[in-house]
């Protein structure tokens, strides 16, 4: 069984772009909180992926 790492791979770039627009000053505060929350919902779907990616490995280093 492979490990697919893509998830977190493009949650990573999304919060790269995410804390971009945040460092811009002119980031209106209304965009500032939708960008917020994006980021603490991917945080989260990533931490999930990250859980599984481990669990598929140790299974897998358990069979070989």
């Amino acid at each position: 069984m492979s490990v697919d790492l893509e998830p977190l791979r493009a949650a990573a770039s999304r919060l790269e772009q995410i804390a971009g627009e945040l460092e811009n000053p002119e980031t209106p505060d209304s965009r500032s909180v939708e960008l917020a929350r994006e980021a603490a919902e991917l945080a989260a779907q990533a931490g999930t992926a990250a859980a599984e990616a481990v669990r598929a490995a140790a299974a897998d280093g358990d069979k070989g």
